[in-house]
């Protein structure tokens, strides 16, 4: 699926959320359908419908009870136009600013991963090691990566730093595929090499117990894929 296909499919989601908003706006709680029957009402992955939910969460907007389901906030109207843009506009988000979010970011997440990571954790990490080695085709080595990436995240036992880089990450989505599939196809692999051997440096401080030198890494990386970024952007601009 691409980016396009998949954005609509989180509008979808985005636009039956605001007509409920809109219906039944002022009403002490709002209750929305469950995720697998607004998946079948719209026609798309209850996967989709989960994303915008959890998102919707983590900004407040709407509130998750165990075995109850998932409640628009009374007076969430301001909120939900706020951070419209954050979820549907992607397409239009500056990826070097993306990137220097994430370059906050995931310095920290990297550390509280080294800290708190579970056997099965590291386990799963070492799996996405295995997909970015074994493979040459760009997108699965796009999917790997984000994985590596959202995994780490998960590390953390924290909600709100998993959401935070599911959004970073689907807001850059299309650039980051470009990218992978510029650096599949130089024959030197020389930035691929390097970027694997970070991820693996990566993920054996995580393993370790090591959170600085996981911090370090983790920032290194992502200093890596922002001047390689903007070198193909620049190599992409004198092409075209």
């Amino acid at each position: 699926m691409d980016f396009t296909e998949q954005s609509n499919r989180y509008k979808l989601v985005m636009d039956a959320v605001r007509r409920y908003l809109l219906d039944r706006e002022g009403n002490a709680e709002v209750r929305l359908p469950s995720e697998i029957q607004l998946a079948n009402r719209l026609g798309i992955s209850r996967a989709h419908v989960r994303e915008v939910y959890r998102a919707l969460c983590v900004f407040r907007v709407c509130e998750s009870r165990q075995g109850e389901g998932t409640f628009l906030q009374k007076g969430s109207g301001r909120q939900f136009d706020d951070i419209l843009p954050i979820i549907m506009s992607g397409i239009e988000f500056n990826a070097e600013e993306v990137m220097e979010v994430r370059r906050i970011l995931e310095a920290g997440i990297a550390e509280k991963a080294a800290i708190n990571r579970s056997p099965a954790d590291v386990r799963a990490l070492k799996q996405c090691l295995k997909k970015l080695e074994s493979s040459s085709d760009y997108r699965e080595l796009s999917a790997a990566d984000h994985e590596l990436h959202l995994i780490i995240s998960r590390c953390c036992g924290n909600e709100i730093l998993v959401q935070l880089m599911t959004l970073m990450a689907g807001v850059v989505q299309k650039t980051i595929l470009e990218h992978w599939s510029m650096i599949a196809s130089d024959s030197s692999r020389s930035l691929q090499e390097k970027l694997q051997e970070q991820h693996t440096e990566l993920v054996e401080a995580i393993a370790a117990r090591k959170p600085s030198i996981a911090r370090a890494i983790a920032q290194e990386h992502v200093e890596l894929v922002i001047r390689s970024l903007n070198q193909y952007k620049h190599i992409g601009s004198r092409s075209g």
